[in-house]
């Protein structure tokens, strides 16, 4: 008889893991919470007599200045897409990589012929394809949202569009891509804490507790220039636009290129502290 051993293929892995998420009651939650957040967000713009020091009423500059009325809804969506999303993914990376662990299962896995890395790197790409749907969705939200914001303040599409497609679209490029650079933060941030850890409780305290202590550390302080947090809070202002950022900040100003490194090296040191931790620590219990 042949002794060959059948190993699982790795798309398969992935696709069952793609299936884990879309399972997890939690994630539908926050994405609930998300369209919550997003009308409140609605109904305070809708309102606000002024945002980022601006002079005048933000409900009229929809007539008045539709370059800023347009920065402002792409602001206050993204800020609303990186929390919703962000927090989402921090759960799920934590939730997907720890929950084997904790109730046992993966000790069956590993039995069945999957490596512990491979198993892994599985969890971590189904993790970046849902990520990619998450921001799609979210992005398909925004646009009944910023269309139902419009039709409140009583603006014209044929008004706004010009100026969208030609000095803000830049700006919205930038928001999108800091939006996805965040996303992938969070999903390392979650899987780290897992792998290391090796708990479901523990992994979902890391990332539920990450960002808040990082920005009380960062404080004013000059060393916070290279903590994680503030760069991120931060990166599309050093990309060059007008101050928004609603949490901790870089003590002193800096430049695209010193963000992206020490977001680049945080990741890298996620990404390698989840690898060995797999990779070196066999699973004993």
């Amino acid at each position: 008889m042949s002794g060959a051993v059948c190993r699982p293929h790795f798309a398969r892995l992935v696709r069952g893991e793609l299936r884990k998420l879309s399972r997890q009651r939690t994630n539908w939650l926050m994405v609930g919470l998300g369209v919550v957040a997003g009308v409140v967000a609605g109904l305070v713009l809708s309102t606000s007599s002024g945002i980022w020091h601006a002079e005048g009423a933000y409900r009229d500059a929809i007539q008045t200045d539709p370059a800023y009325w347009i920065h402002g809804l792409v602001v206050v969506s993204g800020l609303i897409i990186r929390i919703v999303g962000g927090a989402l993914l921090l759960f799920a990376s934590a939730r997907l990589v720890g929950v084997e662990y904790s109730a046992g299962p993966i000790r069956v896995v590993l039995a069945r012929g999957v490596g512990r890395v491979q198993l892994l790197a599985a969890k971590l790409l189904a993790l970046v394809v849902f990520a990619l749907v998450v921001f799609a969705g979210l992005l398909v939200l925004a646009v009944p949202f910023g269309l139902a914001l419009v039709a409140a303040q009583h603006g014209s599409l044929p008004h706004l569009l010009p100026v969208l497609v030609g000095g803000e679209r830049h700006d919205l490029w930038v928001h999108l891509l800091t939006v996805l650079i965040s996303f992938g933060v969070c999903i390392l941030i979650g899987a780290a804490g897992a792998a290391t850890t090796r708990s479901l409780p523990l992994a979902m305290v890391v990332a539920v507790t990450f960002f808040p202590l990082d920005n009380l550390v960062a404080g004013d302080r000059d060393y916070n220039v290279y903590q994680l947090g503030p760069n991120l809070n931060t990166l599309s202002e050093t990309m060059g636009h007008m101050r928004e950022s609603a949490f901790t900040r870089v003590a002193v100003p800096v430049d695209t290129t010193h963000s992206l490194a020490v977001i680049g090296v945080y990741c890298a040191a996620f990404l390698l502290a989840a690898f060995l931790s797999t990779w070196r620590r066999d699973v004993l219990e």
